[in-house]
């Protein structure tokens, strides 16, 4: 059984600042690549490029949403100006659910609204969303 408390302690800190979501992809693949090697697919940068001029919120959901197609959640643990990450295989996301409610910890499943679990991020045109 996973040491729940010990991934809350060791959960990513990251502010979220707009169009900063290649910042967040780096993040992750810097905690989590050895862990995680999909974090290194070409996936990941043709969403941190989609989404650069989109909100982080955005951007992190997609994020969260593409890693769905790996077969991992990305979890926010925290409801106020940063994101606290988690990230959990799969076959532990109801284990890890419960622990939360338990404890009272916040714990949100970071994913694209409207999208299933395990489809990949919604692909948008990088081109109509610079300004120039």
């Amino acid at each position: 059984m996973p040491d729940w408390a010990q991934i809350i302690s060791d959960a990513l800190d990251i502010l979220k600042f707009d169009g900063a979501v290649q910042d967040t992809l780096a993040e992750l693949r810097g905690k989590w690549d050895a862990q995680v090697p999909a974090l290194l697919d070409e996936r990941f940068d043709a969403v941190g490029v989609q989404y650069m001029n989109l909100s982080h919120e955005k951007g992190a959901a997609a994020l969260g949403q593409e890693l769905s197609a790996f077969g991992w959640a990305l979890y926010n643990l925290d409801d106020e100006d940063e994101y606290l990450f988690g990230l959990i295989p799969e076959e532990q996301r109801s284990e890890w659910e419960r622990y939360c409610k338990k404890q009272g910890q916040y714990c949100h499943l970071m994913k694209q609204q409207g999208r299933k679990w395990g489809d990949h991020a919604k692909e948008q045109d990088p081109g109509a969303l610079m300004p120039c």
